[in-house]
Protein backbone atom coordinates (compact mmCIF):
# COMPACT_ATOMS: atom_id res chain seq x y z
CA UNK A 1 0.00 0.00 0.00
CA UNK A 2 1.03 3.52 -0.67
CA UNK A 3 1.33 4.02 2.73
CA UNK A 4 4.81 1.90 3.52
CA UNK A 5 5.81 -0.52 5.93
CA UNK A 6 9.23 0.60 6.38
CA UNK A 7 10.04 -1.74 9.91
CA UNK A 8 12.12 -4.97 8.85
CA UNK A 9 9.71 -8.06 9.96
CA UNK A 10 11.44 -9.72 12.78
CA UNK A 11 9.68 -12.21 14.73
CA UNK A 12 12.13 -13.00 18.00
CA UNK A 13 11.36 -15.67 21.23
CA UNK A 14 9.85 -13.59 23.24
CA UNK A 15 7.92 -13.93 25.99
CA UNK A 16 5.91 -11.09 27.39
CA UNK A 17 3.18 -11.29 29.81
CA UNK A 18 0.48 -9.36 28.63
CA UNK A 19 -0.46 -6.04 30.22
CA UNK A 20 -4.71 -6.34 30.12
CA UNK A 21 -4.49 -2.01 30.74
CA UNK A 22 -4.15 -0.34 27.17
CA UNK A 23 -2.75 3.05 28.25
CA UNK A 24 -0.30 0.88 29.91
CA UNK A 25 0.68 -0.76 26.70
CA UNK A 26 0.55 2.96 25.42
CA UNK A 27 2.54 4.55 27.58
CA UNK A 28 5.31 1.31 27.30
CA UNK A 29 5.46 1.76 23.30
CA UNK A 30 5.57 5.34 23.48
CA UNK A 31 8.64 5.12 25.74
CA UNK A 32 10.09 2.49 23.83
CA UNK A 33 10.30 4.86 20.76
CA UNK A 34 11.87 7.64 22.78
CA UNK A 35 14.76 5.19 23.99
CA UNK A 36 14.69 4.38 20.09
CA UNK A 37 15.59 8.03 19.31
CA UNK A 38 18.28 7.90 21.95
CA UNK A 39 19.39 4.85 20.49
CA UNK A 40 19.11 3.47 23.89
CA UNK A 41 19.29 -0.58 23.56
CA UNK A 42 18.92 -0.80 27.10
CA UNK A 43 16.00 1.41 27.75
CA UNK A 44 14.30 -0.43 24.81
CA UNK A 45 14.10 -3.35 26.70
CA UNK A 46 13.54 -1.82 30.29
CA UNK A 47 10.68 0.22 28.51
CA UNK A 48 8.86 -3.22 27.86
CA UNK A 49 8.74 -4.25 31.13
CA UNK A 50 5.11 -2.76 32.02
CA UNK A 51 4.19 -5.84 29.11
CA UNK A 52 6.51 -8.28 30.99
CA UNK A 53 9.69 -10.25 30.80
CA UNK A 54 11.36 -9.83 27.81
CA UNK A 55 14.00 -12.78 26.82
CA UNK A 56 15.74 -10.78 24.13
CA UNK A 57 19.16 -9.36 24.09
CA UNK A 58 20.62 -5.97 23.60
CA UNK A 59 22.31 -6.94 20.89
CA UNK A 60 19.89 -8.32 19.11
CA UNK A 61 17.87 -4.90 19.30
CA UNK A 62 20.40 -3.07 17.95
CA UNK A 63 21.28 -5.22 15.08
CA UNK A 64 17.69 -5.22 14.10
CA UNK A 65 16.78 -1.79 14.98
CA UNK A 66 19.89 0.05 13.94
CA UNK A 67 19.63 -0.01 10.38
CA UNK A 68 16.27 1.32 10.31
CA UNK A 69 17.21 4.16 12.53
CA UNK A 70 20.43 4.41 10.33
CA UNK A 71 18.19 5.00 7.46
CA UNK A 72 15.35 6.49 8.60
CA UNK A 73 15.93 8.67 11.79
CA UNK A 74 14.14 8.99 14.52
CA UNK A 75 10.39 8.11 14.59
CA UNK A 76 7.10 9.50 15.83
CA UNK A 77 3.83 7.28 16.80
CA UNK A 78 0.98 9.39 14.63
CA UNK A 79 -1.56 7.13 15.92
CA UNK A 80 -2.43 3.55 17.17
CA UNK A 81 -4.15 2.13 14.75
CA UNK A 82 -5.08 -1.51 15.85
CA UNK A 83 -5.32 -2.98 19.65
CA UNK A 84 -7.08 -6.14 20.96
CA UNK A 85 -5.47 -8.63 22.99
CA UNK A 86 -3.58 -10.30 19.98
CA UNK A 87 -1.98 -7.52 18.32
CA UNK A 88 -0.81 -3.87 18.91
CA UNK A 89 0.40 -1.47 16.31
CA UNK A 90 1.28 2.00 16.55
CA UNK A 91 1.76 3.82 13.08
CA UNK A 92 4.98 5.64 12.80
CA UNK A 93 6.44 9.21 10.73
CA UNK A 94 10.17 9.27 9.95
CA UNK A 95 12.66 12.32 10.33
CA UNK A 96 14.21 11.27 7.31
CA UNK A 97 11.82 11.15 5.24
CA UNK A 98 8.32 12.76 5.09
CA UNK A 99 7.00 10.46 2.38
CA UNK A 100 7.81 7.17 4.30
CA UNK A 101 5.18 5.86 7.03
CA UNK A 102 6.11 2.64 9.18
CA UNK A 103 4.03 0.39 11.40
CA UNK A 104 5.67 -1.29 14.31
CA UNK A 105 3.54 -4.25 16.06
CA UNK A 106 3.68 -6.26 19.10
CA UNK A 107 1.75 -9.62 18.48
CA UNK A 108 0.08 -11.91 21.27
CA UNK A 109 -0.48 -15.51 21.45
CA UNK A 110 -3.51 -16.78 22.48
CA UNK A 111 -2.19 -17.47 25.62
CA UNK A 112 -1.01 -14.32 26.32
CA UNK A 113 2.31 -14.31 25.78
CA UNK A 114 4.27 -12.37 22.67
CA UNK A 115 4.61 -14.43 19.89
CA UNK A 116 7.17 -11.16 18.11
CA UNK A 117 7.36 -7.93 17.20
CA UNK A 118 8.18 -6.09 14.09
CA UNK A 119 6.88 -4.55 10.90
CA UNK A 120 3.08 -6.20 9.75
CA UNK A 121 -0.31 -6.03 9.36
CA UNK A 122 -2.99 -6.87 11.72
CA UNK A 123 -3.07 -10.40 12.91
CA UNK A 124 -6.61 -10.70 12.79
CA UNK A 125 -6.88 -14.06 14.86
CA UNK A 126 -9.69 -15.59 15.34
CA UNK A 127 -9.88 -19.21 17.20
CA UNK A 128 -11.36 -22.28 15.01
CA UNK A 129 -15.48 -22.45 15.34
CA UNK A 130 -18.28 -23.89 13.71
CA UNK A 131 -19.66 -22.43 10.45
CA UNK A 132 -22.95 -20.76 11.87
CA UNK A 133 -25.85 -19.76 9.64
CA UNK A 134 -26.28 -16.09 9.25
CA UNK A 135 -27.04 -14.18 12.50
CA UNK A 136 -30.82 -12.90 13.49
CA UNK A 137 -31.03 -9.01 13.24
CA UNK A 138 -27.25 -8.80 11.74
CA UNK A 139 -27.80 -5.44 10.08
CA UNK A 140 -29.30 -3.57 13.38
CA UNK A 141 -25.89 -4.95 15.36
CA UNK A 142 -23.64 -4.07 12.52
CA UNK A 143 -25.38 -0.51 12.61
CA UNK A 144 -25.13 -0.50 16.74
CA UNK A 145 -21.96 -0.87 16.59
CA UNK A 146 -20.92 1.57 14.31
CA UNK A 147 -22.61 4.49 15.43
CA UNK A 148 -22.15 3.73 18.91
CA UNK A 149 -18.26 3.34 18.46
CA UNK A 150 -17.17 4.58 15.04
CA UNK A 151 -19.64 7.32 14.80
CA UNK A 152 -19.54 8.38 17.99
CA UNK A 153 -20.29 12.15 19.21
CA UNK A 154 -17.03 13.93 20.32
CA UNK A 155 -14.69 11.64 17.99
CA UNK A 156 -13.54 11.65 14.46
CA UNK A 157 -16.20 9.83 12.83
CA UNK A 158 -16.01 7.48 10.20
CA UNK A 159 -17.18 9.12 6.81
CA UNK A 160 -17.66 6.05 4.01
CA UNK A 161 -18.82 3.14 2.31
CA UNK A 162 -19.76 -0.50 4.18
CA UNK A 163 -20.18 -3.75 2.75
CA UNK A 164 -20.75 -7.15 4.14
CA UNK A 165 -21.51 -10.34 2.52
CA UNK A 166 -22.25 -13.64 4.79
CA UNK A 167 -22.70 -17.12 2.98
CA UNK A 168 -23.39 -14.95 -0.28
CA UNK A 169 -25.87 -12.18 1.08
CA UNK A 170 -25.41 -8.46 1.59
CA UNK A 171 -26.45 -8.16 4.95
CA UNK A 172 -25.07 -4.88 5.28
CA UNK A 173 -24.45 -2.19 2.86
CA UNK A 174 -24.26 1.16 4.41
CA UNK A 175 -22.99 4.56 3.37
CA UNK A 176 -22.03 7.00 5.90
CA UNK A 177 -21.29 10.58 5.12
CA UNK A 178 -20.39 12.65 2.39
CA UNK A 179 -18.92 12.35 -1.22
CA UNK A 180 -17.78 16.22 -1.37
CA UNK A 181 -17.38 18.05 2.38
CA UNK A 182 -17.83 21.24 0.12
CA UNK A 183 -20.81 20.59 -1.81
CA UNK A 184 -22.64 18.12 0.50
CA UNK A 185 -22.44 15.55 -2.07
CA UNK A 186 -23.84 12.30 -0.46
CA UNK A 187 -22.19 8.77 -0.35
CA UNK A 188 -23.98 5.92 -2.44
CA UNK A 189 -22.90 1.94 -3.05
CA UNK A 190 -21.88 3.23 -6.62
CA UNK A 191 -19.73 6.15 -5.18
CA UNK A 192 -16.01 5.24 -6.03
CA UNK A 193 -13.28 5.33 -3.63
CA UNK A 194 -9.21 5.41 -4.15
CA UNK A 195 -8.60 1.86 -3.37
CA UNK A 196 -5.24 2.20 -2.74
CA UNK A 197 -3.02 -0.85 -1.79
CA UNK A 198 -6.10 -2.52 -2.21
CA UNK A 199 -5.68 -2.38 -5.91
CA UNK A 200 -2.89 -4.55 -5.94
CA UNK A 201 -4.94 -7.63 -5.75
CA UNK A 202 -5.78 -6.59 -9.39
CA UNK A 203 -2.30 -6.19 -10.51
CA UNK A 204 -1.62 -9.72 -9.41
CA UNK A 205 -4.84 -10.75 -11.42
CA UNK A 206 -3.82 -9.46 -14.35
CA UNK A 207 -0.81 -11.29 -14.24
CA UNK A 208 -2.39 -14.63 -13.05
CA UNK A 209 -4.67 -14.20 -16.18
CA UNK A 210 -1.26 -13.35 -18.60
CA UNK A 211 0.20 -16.85 -17.08
CA UNK A 212 -2.84 -18.86 -17.94
CA UNK A 213 -2.68 -17.52 -21.26
CA UNK A 214 0.87 -18.12 -21.84
CA UNK A 215 2.16 -15.47 -21.98
CA UNK A 216 4.49 -15.17 -18.98
CA UNK A 217 5.96 -17.53 -16.16
CA UNK A 218 6.20 -16.37 -12.61
CA UNK A 219 9.23 -17.65 -12.34
CA UNK A 220 10.30 -15.36 -15.44
CA UNK A 221 13.25 -13.22 -14.31
CA UNK A 222 11.51 -9.85 -14.81
CA UNK A 223 14.69 -8.60 -16.51
CA UNK A 224 13.38 -10.53 -19.63
CA UNK A 225 10.84 -7.61 -19.75
CA UNK A 226 12.39 -4.87 -17.89
CA UNK A 227 16.19 -5.37 -19.15
CA UNK A 228 17.68 -1.71 -18.03
CA UNK A 229 16.88 -2.82 -14.51
CA UNK A 230 20.11 -3.22 -12.61
CA UNK A 231 19.22 -6.17 -10.76
CA UNK A 232 19.43 -9.97 -10.81
CA UNK A 233 17.70 -13.17 -10.06
CA UNK A 234 14.50 -11.55 -9.62
CA UNK A 235 11.36 -13.41 -10.36
CA UNK A 236 7.63 -12.20 -10.99
CA UNK A 237 6.51 -14.02 -8.10
CA UNK A 238 9.20 -12.16 -5.93
CA UNK A 239 7.64 -9.02 -7.09
CA UNK A 240 4.31 -10.31 -6.48
CA UNK A 241 4.77 -11.73 -2.85
CA UNK A 242 7.10 -8.64 -1.68
CA UNK A 243 10.44 -10.97 -1.25
CA UNK A 244 12.06 -8.86 -4.22
CA UNK A 245 14.28 -7.27 -1.93
CA UNK A 246 13.44 -3.92 -4.49
CA UNK A 247 14.58 -0.49 -2.75
CA UNK A 248 11.94 2.23 -2.70
CA UNK A 249 10.60 4.29 -5.28
CA UNK A 250 8.95 6.89 -3.00
CA UNK A 251 12.45 7.39 -0.85
CA UNK A 252 14.65 7.24 -4.61
CA UNK A 253 11.71 10.10 -5.57
CA UNK A 254 12.09 11.88 -2.90
CA UNK A 255 15.63 11.92 -2.98
CA UNK A 256 16.88 12.30 -6.34
CA UNK A 257 13.56 13.28 -8.51
CA UNK A 258 14.90 17.21 -9.98
CA UNK A 259 11.42 18.29 -10.70
CA UNK A 260 11.89 19.64 -14.03
CA UNK A 261 8.63 17.65 -14.47
CA UNK A 262 5.59 17.83 -12.27
CA UNK A 263 4.68 14.19 -12.59
CA UNK A 264 6.60 10.80 -12.17
CA UNK A 265 5.76 7.52 -14.21
CA UNK A 266 6.10 3.77 -14.14
CA UNK A 267 8.81 4.95 -16.61
CA UNK A 268 10.30 7.28 -14.83
CA UNK A 269 10.75 5.21 -11.91
CA UNK A 270 12.56 2.79 -13.78
CA UNK A 271 14.99 5.59 -15.26
CA UNK A 272 15.99 6.25 -11.94
CA UNK A 273 16.84 2.69 -10.61
CA UNK A 274 18.87 2.41 -13.48
CA UNK A 275 20.90 5.85 -13.02
CA UNK A 276 21.16 5.54 -9.26
CA UNK A 277 21.31 1.86 -8.30
CA UNK A 278 20.13 2.19 -4.95
CA UNK A 279 21.01 -1.07 -3.06
CA UNK A 280 18.19 -3.41 -2.71
CA UNK A 281 17.09 -4.63 0.64
CA UNK A 282 18.19 -8.56 0.79
CA UNK A 283 18.47 -11.09 -2.20
CA UNK A 284 15.74 -12.52 -3.62
CA UNK A 285 13.43 -14.63 -1.41
CA UNK A 286 15.14 -14.11 1.54
CA UNK A 287 12.97 -12.10 3.56
CA UNK A 288 9.65 -10.22 3.22
CA UNK A 289 9.87 -6.13 2.71
CA UNK A 290 6.52 -4.72 1.51
CA UNK A 291 7.28 -3.22 -2.00
CA UNK A 292 5.45 -0.69 -3.82
CA UNK A 293 8.05 -0.80 -6.02
CA UNK A 294 7.85 -4.46 -6.83
CA UNK A 295 4.27 -3.82 -8.15
CA UNK A 296 4.99 -0.10 -10.08
CA UNK A 297 7.24 -3.17 -12.21
CA UNK A 298 4.24 -5.97 -12.47
CA UNK A 299 1.72 -2.92 -14.13
CA UNK A 300 5.18 -1.99 -17.02
CA UNK A 301 5.09 -6.38 -17.44
CA UNK A 302 1.30 -6.33 -18.14
CA UNK A 303 2.12 -3.57 -20.64
CA UNK A 304 4.78 -5.15 -22.02
CA UNK A 305 2.81 -8.29 -22.48
CA UNK A 306 -0.27 -7.60 -23.79
CA UNK A 307 0.94 -4.59 -25.98
CA UNK A 308 -1.46 -2.19 -24.35
CA UNK A 309 -2.32 0.12 -21.46
CA UNK A 310 -2.69 -1.22 -17.82
CA UNK A 311 -5.85 0.80 -17.46
CA UNK A 312 -6.65 -1.02 -21.07
CA UNK A 313 -6.15 -4.64 -20.36
CA UNK A 314 -7.97 -4.65 -16.52
CA UNK A 315 -11.14 -3.40 -17.82
CA UNK A 316 -10.97 -5.77 -20.96
CA UNK A 317 -10.17 -8.94 -18.50
CA UNK A 318 -11.44 -7.92 -15.23
CA UNK A 319 -13.74 -5.08 -15.00
CA UNK A 320 -15.78 -5.76 -17.93
CA UNK A 321 -16.05 -9.18 -17.81
CA UNK A 322 -17.26 -9.16 -14.54
CA UNK A 323 -19.79 -6.56 -15.12
CA UNK A 324 -17.71 -4.21 -12.82
CA UNK A 325 -18.62 -0.38 -14.06
CA UNK A 326 -17.93 1.69 -11.75
CA UNK A 327 -14.01 0.25 -11.25
CA UNK A 328 -11.50 1.69 -13.42
CA UNK A 329 -7.45 2.78 -13.23
CA UNK A 330 -7.62 6.46 -12.21
CA UNK A 331 -4.49 7.92 -12.33
CA UNK A 332 -5.26 10.45 -14.44
CA UNK A 333 -7.31 13.34 -11.55
CA UNK A 334 -4.28 15.48 -11.02
CA UNK A 335 -1.65 14.69 -14.33
CA UNK A 336 -4.44 15.44 -16.66
CA UNK A 337 -7.36 17.19 -15.26
CA UNK A 338 -9.84 14.19 -15.64
CA UNK A 339 -12.77 14.39 -13.37
CA UNK A 340 -15.52 11.14 -13.05
CA UNK A 341 -18.75 11.09 -11.99
CA UNK A 342 -19.28 10.14 -8.55
CA UNK A 343 -15.77 9.68 -6.99
CA UNK A 344 -15.26 10.22 -3.29
CA UNK A 345 -12.77 12.93 -2.74
CA UNK A 346 -10.29 11.77 -0.18
CA UNK A 347 -9.78 14.90 3.15
CA UNK A 348 -7.08 14.60 5.49
CA UNK A 349 -7.69 17.05 8.81
CA UNK A 350 -5.45 19.91 8.79
CA UNK A 351 -3.87 20.09 12.14
CA UNK A 352 -3.62 23.96 12.20
CA UNK A 353 -7.56 24.39 11.09
CA UNK A 354 -8.82 21.01 12.54
CA UNK A 355 -10.86 21.18 9.46
CA UNK A 356 -11.13 18.56 6.39
CA UNK A 357 -9.32 19.65 3.52
CA UNK A 358 -7.83 17.93 0.57
CA UNK A 359 -4.41 16.78 0.95
CA UNK A 360 -3.50 18.82 -2.29
CA UNK A 361 -3.38 21.72 -0.43
CA UNK A 362 -0.97 20.79 1.87
CA UNK A 363 3.26 20.65 1.54
CA UNK A 364 3.53 17.58 3.33
CA UNK A 365 0.93 15.75 0.95
CA UNK A 366 2.68 17.48 -2.71
CA UNK A 367 3.33 13.64 -3.82
CA UNK A 368 -0.30 12.79 -4.42
CA UNK A 369 -0.14 15.64 -7.37
CA UNK A 370 3.52 14.25 -7.87
CA UNK A 371 3.00 10.35 -8.32
CA UNK A 372 -0.74 10.86 -9.69
CA UNK A 373 0.14 8.75 -12.71
CA UNK A 374 1.84 6.02 -11.06
CA UNK A 375 -0.16 2.64 -11.42
CA UNK A 376 0.18 -0.95 -10.15
CA UNK A 377 0.60 -0.67 -6.41
CA UNK A 378 -2.90 1.71 -6.02
CA UNK A 379 -4.66 3.93 -8.06
CA UNK A 380 -7.15 1.58 -8.66
CA UNK A 381 -10.78 3.06 -7.77
CA UNK A 382 -14.02 0.99 -6.53
CA UNK A 383 -17.28 1.06 -5.59
CA UNK A 384 -18.52 -0.90 -2.77
CA UNK A 385 -21.25 -2.65 -5.54
CA UNK A 386 -18.93 -3.56 -7.85
CA UNK A 387 -16.36 -5.30 -4.91
CA UNK A 388 -19.18 -7.42 -3.92
CA UNK A 389 -19.14 -8.62 -7.41
CA UNK A 390 -14.86 -8.93 -6.82
CA UNK A 391 -16.03 -11.18 -4.05
CA UNK A 392 -18.35 -13.43 -5.97
CA UNK A 393 -15.57 -13.82 -8.32
CA UNK A 394 -13.20 -15.72 -5.98
CA UNK A 395 -16.11 -17.48 -4.61
CA UNK A 396 -17.00 -18.70 -8.57
CA UNK A 397 -13.28 -18.90 -9.66
CA UNK A 398 -13.90 -16.74 -12.41
CA UNK A 399 -11.39 -14.91 -14.78
CA UNK A 400 -8.89 -17.78 -14.00
CA UNK A 401 -9.18 -21.54 -13.19
CA UNK A 402 -10.06 -22.68 -9.73
CA UNK A 403 -5.84 -23.91 -9.00
CA UNK A 404 -4.84 -20.08 -10.36
CA UNK A 405 -7.11 -18.47 -7.47
CA UNK A 406 -6.17 -20.59 -4.32
CA UNK A 407 -2.33 -20.20 -5.33
CA UNK A 408 -2.43 -16.78 -4.88
CA UNK A 409 -4.03 -17.53 -1.53
CA UNK A 410 -2.12 -19.73 -0.43
CA UNK A 411 1.24 -19.31 1.77
CA UNK A 412 4.48 -19.94 0.17
CA UNK A 413 7.96 -20.50 1.94
CA UNK A 414 10.78 -18.57 2.24
CA UNK A 415 14.06 -19.75 0.95
CA UNK A 416 15.24 -20.31 4.94
CA UNK A 417 12.11 -22.22 5.08
CA UNK A 418 9.73 -19.63 6.87
CA UNK A 419 6.15 -19.51 5.67
CA UNK A 420 5.27 -16.19 4.06
CA UNK A 421 1.91 -14.56 5.43
CA UNK A 422 1.36 -13.16 1.59
CA UNK A 423 0.17 -14.62 -1.41
CA UNK A 424 -0.67 -12.94 -4.73
CA UNK A 425 -1.71 -9.62 -3.57
CA UNK A 426 -3.44 -10.46 -0.25
CA UNK A 427 -2.08 -11.21 3.48
CA UNK A 428 -3.11 -14.11 4.65
CA UNK A 429 -3.57 -15.91 7.96
CA UNK A 430 -3.58 -19.76 7.78
CA UNK A 431 -2.50 -20.97 10.91
CA UNK A 432 -3.68 -24.23 12.91
CA UNK A 433 -5.79 -23.50 15.80
CA UNK A 434 -7.69 -20.55 14.21
CA UNK A 435 -9.32 -19.11 11.48
CA UNK A 436 -8.37 -18.55 7.92
CA UNK A 437 -8.20 -15.09 7.13
CA UNK A 438 -7.26 -13.28 3.48
CA UNK A 439 -6.89 -9.96 3.59
CA UNK A 440 -5.05 -6.37 2.34
CA UNK A 441 -5.61 -2.95 3.81
CA UNK A 442 -5.00 0.48 1.69
CA UNK A 443 -3.89 3.60 2.54
CA UNK A 444 -3.59 7.20 0.72
CA UNK A 445 -3.70 10.66 1.86
CA UNK A 446 -7.72 10.82 2.45
CA UNK A 447 -8.24 7.25 1.67
CA UNK A 448 -7.80 3.90 3.96
CA UNK A 449 -9.34 0.83 2.94
CA UNK A 450 -10.16 -2.80 3.65
CA UNK A 451 -10.97 -5.46 1.81
CA UNK A 452 -11.26 -8.83 4.21
CA UNK A 453 -12.36 -12.54 4.08
CA UNK A 454 -13.29 -15.43 6.35
CA UNK A 455 -13.53 -17.88 3.53
CA UNK A 456 -14.26 -21.08 5.52
CA UNK A 457 -17.48 -19.11 6.88
CA UNK A 458 -17.60 -17.23 3.53
CA UNK A 459 -18.09 -13.49 5.09
CA UNK A 460 -16.27 -10.98 3.52
CA UNK A 461 -16.11 -7.31 4.60
CA UNK A 462 -15.41 -4.02 2.77
CA UNK A 463 -14.68 -0.67 4.51
CA UNK A 464 -13.67 2.23 1.98
CA UNK A 465 -13.15 5.72 3.90
CA UNK A 466 -12.25 8.83 2.44
CA UNK A 467 -11.90 10.83 5.57
CA UNK A 468 -8.49 9.30 6.95
CA UNK A 469 -10.44 7.60 9.18
CA UNK A 470 -8.01 5.62 11.53
CA UNK A 471 -10.08 2.99 12.80
CA UNK A 472 -10.75 1.32 9.71
CA UNK A 473 -9.13 -1.72 10.90
CA UNK A 474 -10.63 -1.84 14.27
CA UNK A 475 -14.17 -1.26 12.34
CA UNK A 476 -13.45 -4.66 10.39
CA UNK A 477 -12.27 -6.43 14.07
CA UNK A 478 -16.23 -5.57 15.10
CA UNK A 479 -17.72 -6.42 12.54
CA UNK A 480 -16.53 -9.77 12.53
CA UNK A 481 -16.76 -10.69 15.96
CA UNK A 482 -19.91 -9.18 15.57
CA UNK A 483 -20.39 -11.80 12.59
CA UNK A 484 -19.02 -14.81 14.89
CA UNK A 485 -19.86 -13.26 18.53
CA UNK A 486 -18.69 -17.29 20.14
CA UNK A 487 -15.13 -15.83 19.24
CA UNK A 488 -15.32 -12.64 22.65
CA UNK A 489 -11.75 -11.26 21.25
CA UNK A 490 -11.18 -8.39 23.40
Amino acid sequence: MKIKATILITFFSVQILVAQNEDIRMEAVKNFFEAYNDQDYKKMKKHLAPMGKLLVTKGILKKQIGPIYEEFGKATIDTVTYSNKYHYRAQLSYEKDSTERGFFSFFFNPKGKVSGFGDSEPSYIYPKREKTETLENVEEKILSIINEKHRKEGKEKFNGNVLVIDQGKKVFNQSFGLADFDKEIPLNEHTRFDLASCSKQFTAMAIMILEEQGKLSYSDNIKKYIPELPYDSITIENLLTHTSGLPSYQSLVDKEWDNKRMYVTNYDIVDLLKEHKPEVYFKPNKSFRYSNTGYVMLAIIVEKVSGESFASFLEENIFSPLGMEDSRVYNTKRSKGEVINNFADGYVKDKKTKKYVLPDSLDKYKYVIQMDPIVGDGAICSSTYDLALWSKASKDFALVEEATWKRARTKLTYRNGKRLGYGYGLFLRQDEGIEEVVYHTGGWPGYITMIIELPEHEKTVVILSNNSYEGVLNMADDILITLMPELKVN
